[in-house]
């Protein structure tokens, strides 16, 4: 009793609403990952790392630095 143009009709609002849901879906799965994201505090912590400031050891070429007793000789 159900004509074809009944079952093609709801064919396509079924196509239509897969395609919106995909798009929101995606949509949230973008907006909850940057979220997540973008909530993370050590992204506006801007204090000096625990390790780079008791540090003994220099980090980097530049960064290096003789110890107080070897200045205090006069040997560099």
């Amino acid at each position: 009793m159900i004509t074809d143009q009944v079952v093609e009709d709801w064919k396509f609002m079924s196509m239509v609403l897969d395609r919106f849901f995909l798009w929101l879906f995606t949509i949230a799965c973008f907006v909850g990952t940057f979220g997540i994201i973008f909530q993370s505090p050590s992204l506006y912590d801007t204090r000096v790392p625990v390790d780079q400031e008791l540090s003994s050891i220099p980090m980097r070429k530049n960064n290096f630095y003789y110890p107080k007793d070897v200045e205090t000789i006069g040997i560099v």
